[in-house]
């Protein structure tokens, strides 16, 4: 797998309301922060696949956690070590 892998999940009440697999971090970023502040979503999932076997993810209810684990998942160092 040669390019990173997003997946969100946006969930309202327990459910999921809304999911999409994205490759670009300005949109996946701003589809979030557009459904949290219209309030059709009170938390999102967030998976980053690097690979078959290696991934990231996390639950998060506020945009700056969010925000601050896509960062994290996508730290340069952290891919090129994961691709050695």
């Amino acid at each position: 797998m040669k390019r990173l892998q997003f997946h969100l999940k946006l969930y309202k009440f327990g459910k999921v309301v809304y999911q999409t697999t994205r490759a670009s971090k300005r949109r996946l970023l701003a589809l979030y922060k557009a459904k949290l502040s219209s309030e059709l979503a009170d938390k999102a999932y967030l998976e980053v696949r690097y690979s078959r076997t290696e991934s990231n993810a996390g639950f998060y209810s506020t945009f700056e956690d969010f925000q601050k684990a896509y960062e994290a998942f996508t730290e340069e160092t952290l891919i090129k070590n994961l691709r050695r």
